[in-house]
């Protein structure tokens, strides 16, 4: 059994990871949208009717965090673009993503085994940075509750 569990590469050195640490809407935005459709980078290739539908969601749901809807479409209007520059400066960033459906407890399981059976201090600690990262998306601007867990590059 287990959770999904979602991972997405977002280069460390491209203005959108900058713009992510240091503007909340944005972070904010891109929590929200994280699980839609073929990962970020694809998330406005859906239907045009369910991105519509998930963004008028996101609005309503984080009404605090603008001040109107022109705000909001701002913000939107923002990553959209920032995802087109991110896309062009790292080719095939879109497709650097994968997903564990329902196996990640299995997973961590092995991997602990084996980095234990190998000798591997703190075995379980290792895994679990390995799993769901090791700090999180913009932790000044966003509770950890409510941001993404970042894998450093190895």
């Amino acid at each position: 059994m287990g959770v999904s569990v979602l991972y997405s590469a977002i280069p460390p050195d491209s203005t959108l990871y900058a713009r992510l640490q240091r503007e909340k809407a944005l972070s904010l935005l891109v929590v929200y949208l994280f699980p839609y459709g073929c990962g970020i980078f694809r998330f406005f290739e859906i239907y045009p009717e369910e991105v519509n539908e998930i963004l008028q969601d996101f609005i309503e749901t984080h009404q605090e965090t603008f001040g109107s809807e022109l705000e909001a479409d701002w913000v939107i209007a923002e990553l959209r673009s920032e995802l087109r520059l991110t896309r062009q400066a790292y080719p095939g960033i879109e497709d650097r993503r994968a997903s564990l459906e329902k196996t990640s407890v299995e997973i961590e399981k092995r991997l602990s085994q084996e980095l234990s059976r190998r000798k591997f201090a703190n075995a379980d600690e290792i895994v679990e940075k390995l799993m769901f990262g090791d700090r999180t998306l913009a932790p000044t601007l966003l509770s950890t509750e409510e941001s993404l867990g970042l894998i450093e590059p190895i």
